[in-house]
């Protein structure tokens, strides 16, 4: 559950996005899984982010020697756009196109998943209550 982010005709990577102000907890009291508000886990994977959405939390779950770990951003921005542009990025860095959503223009929930020989993401898209405001996740499954 991951991703990197693009900014202004540029390409930046999240890490370069944190903002280091912000602590690292582990949540409830699961063993393994460590959770920051605001920025990255240490060691996420690299991918595209849409520019200009904000990272909520991402987390880090370890379990029997395997790791996952999960991003959740939000955008002010509809579903069919942000799609396009992941599957237009994802495209460009010569990661395979796994799983495309059944409807790119849908406006309520699509996911598409993409991998590149290391990492196999999950890209989810929401808007629950159709405000245009989409929560982006970005999942590695633990492996």
């Amino acid at each position: 559950m991951v991703i990197a982010v693009v900014v202004g005709g540029g390409l930046w990577w999240m890490r370069r996005g944190r903002q280091s102000t912000l602590v690292e907890t582990q949540t409830g009291n699961e063993p393994g899984l460590v959770e920051k508000k605001g920025e990255l886990v240490e060691g996420f994977p690299q991918i595209p982010a849409y520019p200009g959405a904000t990272l909520v939390r991402s987390y880090k779950k370890e379990d029997g020697g395997k790791t996952g770990w999960e991003s959740k951003w939000i955008m002010q921005e509809r579903i069919p756009v942000i799609s396009a542009w992941y599957l237009q990025q994802f495209a460009e860095e010569d990661w395979d196109i796994d799983e495309v959503p059944e409807d790119p223009n849908a406006d309520g929930e699509v996911q598409l998943v993409v991998s590149n020989g290391d990492w196999q993401v999950y890209i989810t898209l929401e808007d629950e209550d159709n405000t245009g405001t989409t929560e982006i996740t970005a999942e590695f499954p633990v492996r």
